[in-house]
This record gives C-alpha cells, structure tokens and sequence, in this order.
C-alpha cells in the first residue's frame, strides 16, 4: 500500500515540475502558485522517511557534504550580504528542494520496481514533449506574439522554455544509450535519435553540437572498458562517430529546411560567426532594442559587476539575489530589483550568486559524480555530469527545476540500485 502511496507521490511531483509552468505561464489555465505543490509531495515523503527509518538513515546519503556545505555557503553569503530574512525561504525553494528529495528517495529503500516504472513514466512525458513541439512551432508560434517562432517550441515545460527542452532531451539520450548498452534493444538507440526532433523544432543550435558528442562520449566510455584489442576498439568508436555526423548533419539540414534559413550550416562553415551573433546581442541589450540574455551578455555583466565589488568574489552577492522570485518584495533578490538578472548559462549565475567558493562546490560535485561513474562503470552517472557539464556553459542547470530533479533523481536511483534503467 504505501507503495503506491509513494509511486503516486512521486508520478504528482513530476507532473507538477514538467506540465505546470506551462499551464500556469503559457496557457493562464492556473495560478503560478500551484508550482509550490512540488515543496509540498517532498515535504510529505520527507515525513513518511523519517516515520519509517528515522534521520540516521537520511542522513547517510552519499552526497548529503554537497547539501550541508551549500547550506554553510548560503549563511556565509546571506550573512556578509545583509539578505532579508524572506530570501531564505527563496534560496531554499531554488537551490535546496531536489537534494532533499534525493536523500529522501534513498532513505525510504524504494523498490527497484518503482525506479523503473518511475524512469517508464518519465520517458513518456519526455516523448510528448516531441509532438507538443511541433504543434507550438507551427500551429501556435504565428500567434504566440514571440519575436521568433522557435520560443514557443518548448514543449510542455514553459513559456520559452526551449534550452531547458534540449537539456532535459540531452539527460534522456544518456539514458537510451545507457539501456541499449545494457540490454542491446536497438529501440533505445531510435528513441535517442528522437531526442533531436525537439531541438530541430526549438531551434536550440547548441543541440547540434553537443548532442553528437554525447553519443561519442559514451560509446567512447564504453567501448574503452570493453577487453578488446585497441585497434578493435578505435574502429568501432570511428564507425559510431561517423554514423553519428552523419545523422546529427540530416537533423541539421531538416532544422535549416523548418527554420526556412541556412543559419547553423553557416555557423559550421564559419563559427566566428556565432561570436559576432553574440555580440550583437551584448549590442542591442545596451541599445534597449532586444531583450534577450544570450550568452556573453551576462558573462560582461558580471565582469562590470566584480569589477565594481571585487570583495564579492569569494562568496558572491548572495543566493537568488540575481534572479526573479516569483513571491516579489522581499523574496526577491537586490540585484534583480536593481535591474540586473541573470537567467543563464548556469556557471555564471552560480559565480555571482555564490562566488568562487559556490563555483568550485559546483563543479566538485559533478566531477565526483563523473569520476565514480567512471571508476564503476556506471554510464548513467558518468552520461549524467558529462551533460551538466556542458550544458552550465549553456543554460540553466542548478537551479532549474526539470535539469535538478532530474539529476537528483538519479542520483538517488544510482545510489540505491547500480544498474538502474528501463528495463
């Protein structure tokens, strides 16, 4: 019975963490506020570990040294920042929430059987995300009112939610591959390929570049743990890194075809021009004409900013003092109030949000995380932190919700059961 209670639980706070931005941002059909319900599913599984196995066992998750030094980095920064009080019921909605659930999960000893059919569930929701895509990219973006078609393609993960689509597609490649690995289904290996067709209809341009080096990066991890001979094992990993060109250049051609332009064939032929495109982003936010972060933007942004407070480099100004809060007054941070946000790429919200120290806590933890997948052959975990990796330098990461849950999540199903997957 409590099973299913948990199983339950579990199915409501990903409903609420992958569909209710988008019912709430993009649809209006219900108050912001229902988001909230993913604090309430963790709260209530976080009484039913404690009544279960007490707080000796939750507090034996493996990385429970990430969540208690983030925790004295945020009083740190809180502290030497003079916060409102109201900013730690923000800090801990953003940063803290989804390691909790990780802890959590692993305390209550899941059954096997509920990671799979929760890992089951969580495909079917990442596989709607490819028809929802294509019906917002040519039914509902000519009248979405967004500057570019490719905005309203985010599938059902929010109003312009497009990077946060390719991220959490790229998290899904790992685990097809990780499953065909494991049990040689070739569907597992089609349903990755499948993972394209949101970034062909978001127009996420990073896809093509960092997609086919996830399929080299594993089949490259894999093939090198094998007892192979080495020329045996450099022909099989240049037979996948050509068939995977080959297939990530027909994405590309499809993508120029829906986009009706021949923008990332030209930024392959010439990537300076992906610098100049940048740049003219940093040009027109300082004309007011274009309000869009990029990705340099913020990177000046917060070069001007230690620049001006370089005391702020260690520890930064504070969590959530760069971001919008949707509470507003209090709960929201004085950098946002002062007109200075900052959405993504992750490592340099992290920078100034937590400084050096928060940076390098960051990285730490995903490098412990690749470096023991490596150690034990995990390729789930070692796939897992390869993308947070990338993706920091990219979009939103650690404090997005759909990216964190998903990394923590697994997290926890690795901890509690090493071959964990589909089947």
């Amino acid at each position: 019975m409590k099973g299913k209670i948990y199983i339950i639980s579990i199915y409501l706070l990903i409903i609420t963490i992958f569909f209710a931005d988008w019912f709430a941002d993009a649809l209006k059909l219900i108050p912001r506020q229902i988001t909230w319900f993913s604090e309430i599913i963790i709260f209530f599984l976080l009484l039913a570990a404690l009544e279960k196995s007490g707080l000796k066992r939750l507090l034996k998750f493996k990385y429970n040294w990430f969540l208690f030094s983030l925790a004295g980095l945020s009083l740190i920064s809180f502290i030497l920042n003079a916060q409102s009080p109201f900013m730690l019921v923000s800090i801990l909605h953003k940063y803290f929430k989804y390691m909790v659930m990780a802890a959590v999960l692993f305390s209550l000893g899941l059954e096997l059987d509920i990671y799979k059919k929760t890992f089951k569930f969580l495909t079917a929701v990442i596989l709607i995300q490819v028809p929802v895509s294509y019906f917002q990219r040519i039914y509902y973006a000519p009248i979405s009112g967004l500057r570019f078609a490719e905005d309203a393609a985010g599938g059902t993960l929010g109003r312009t939610s497009t990077d946060t689509l390719s991220c959490a597609c790229a998290v899904f490649i790992v685990l097809f591959i990780k499953n065909f690995i494991s049990s040689g289904r070739k569907l597992y290996i089609f349903l990755a390929l499948i993972m394209y067709i949101p970034a062909v209809y978001a127009s996420t341009k990073f896809s093509f570049i960092f997609y086919p080096l996830i399929f080299i990066f594993m089949a490259g991890i894999f093939f090198y743990n094998q007892d192979n001979l080495f020329r045996k094992k450099f022909l099989k990993l240049a037979i996948v890194t050509i068939i995977t060109l080959s297939v990530n250049c027909a994405f590309i051609f499809w993508h120029e075809a829906v986009a009706k332009r021949f923008e990332v064939i030209s930024w392959f032929k010439n990537p300076v021009q992906i610098l100049d495109y940048e740049m003219k982003i940093v040009e027109q936010n300082n004309l007011g004409v274009f309000r869009h972060e990029g990705r340099i933007a913020p990177c000046l942004k917060a070069h001007s900013l230690f620049k001006e407070r370089p005391d702020k480099l260690i520890f930064g100004f504070g969590g959530c003092s760069a971001g919008e809060s949707y509470l507003k007054g209090d709960f929201t941070g004085r950098l946002y109030k002062k007109g200075f946000s900052i959405y993504k790429p992750s490592f340099i919200k992290i920078l100034v949000e937590f400084g050096i120290a928060g940076l390098l806590l960051y990285f730490l933890l995903l490098f412990q995380v690749l470096f023991e997948g490596l150690k034990s052959k995990n390729y789930l975990l070692t796939g897992l932190s390869f993308v947070l990796l990338g993706m920091s330098f990219y979009t939103a990461t650690w404090d997005n919700d759909v990216v964190s849950f998903l990394f923590w999540f697994i997290l926890a199903a690795s901890l509690s059961y090493k071959e964990i997957g589909l089947d």
